[in-house]
């Protein structure tokens, strides 16, 4: 018996207020939104080595569409038609007009684009660069995709758009999500078309809303903050023993009397900043003056000894 995969197989339709009126389509699909985000942040890193200058692209919308809808108006334009290799099903990015004068011009130079010019047909050597253009778009788009869904894209044909049925001849809902890619004061645009079959294989993974992504880190005022807890003024105490006394004894104490250590701290001193003993010290002399000579840090386990919480 031939094995039907998923893509071919009848099932259930993703509901008509999915892609047939209603709610948006990344209402109801939201990791699709998150995918064609992704697509475009994508797109400057798959274009470099490629175009003589930085590439960027940027999401112009999606909106609900047919697939012979979208193909009859389309007719003579180069599409790359992609396919998803984990499903089997296709899905077709559209090019626009300029799309052979944009690769070329990109690849080779960063001035401003020609003053408009009549149509020109479409030659071998253009077909090349669009094929290149298209290549590394599959493979950003690609990566997008897998990040959401696990399944990869991978770049079938670049073809110029003939016939409506590409996708077969049922016409089908699909969405289709409009980009834009600019580089050296160029742009061009292209139409990413993905018919409801392709959907409909991963709707579970699209319907799953992506985790908020983590806020970026500031880092001027990181650095902002570090310079000023850095210069902030404390004051350090230096301790050689401490003695507990009844509020009667220091009433009684007088100049000249002398009082008795422990020698509990084995003539060592102690560094005190903010309520912790940071170091131990020594008192030395010189230049006439008492000197700490500092000596190593206090343990959490002497801090825990002295009385207090590590």
């Amino acid at each position: 018996m031939e094995k039907v995969s998923d893509i071919d197989r009848p099932s259930r339709k993703l509901t008509s207020a999915m892609l047939q009126g209603g709610p948006s389509p990344l209402e109801q699909l939201p990791a699709l939104g998150h995918v064609f985000e992704q697509l475009a942040a994508n797109v400057s890193t798959s274009l470099e080595g490629f175009f003589a200058k930085r590439a960027v692209a940027s999401a112009q919308g999606t909106a609900r569409a047919t697939t012979f809808e979208s193909l009859l108006q389309s007719q003579g334009r180069l599409a790359a038609v992609l396919r998803c290799g984990d499903a089997g099903g296709r899905l077709a990015l559209i090019f626009a007009s300029d799309v052979a004068d944009f690769a070329v011009a990109s690849a080779f130079k960063a001035g401003r684009a020609p003053t408009a010019r009549g149509a020109r047909a479409v030659t071998t050597i253009d077909k090349f660069f669009v094929r290149e253009f298209a290549n590394r778009l599959a493979k950003a788009f690609s990566a997008a995709f897998a990040e959401s869904t696990g399944a990869t894209l991978a770049f079938e044909e670049l073809l110029t758009l003939a016939d409506a049925s590409l996708f077969g001849r049922r016409n089908m809902a699909a969405v289709a999500a409009r980009f834009e890619v600019e580089s050296a004061r160029r742009s061009t645009s292209f139409t990413a078309l993905l018919p409801q079959n392709l959907l409909q294989a991963f709707r579970r993974e699209l319907s799953i809303r992506p985790a908020a992504a983590p806020a970026a880190v500031d880092q001027r005022w990181v650095k902002q903050l570090e310079a000023g807890v850095s210069s902030a003024r404390m004051p350090v105490t230096v301790v050689l023993e401490t003695l507990k006394m009844t509020l009667g004894d220091v009433a009684n104490l007088s100049v000249g009397q002398v009082l008795s250590l422990r020698g509990s701290a084995r003539g060592r001193l102690r560094l005190e900043c903010g309520g912790r003993t940071v170091f131990w010290g020594r008192l030395s002399e010189g230049a006439g003056r008492y000197l700490v000579e500092v000596e190593t840090p206090v343990t959490d386990d002497e801090e825990i000894a002295l009385g207090r919480s590590p």
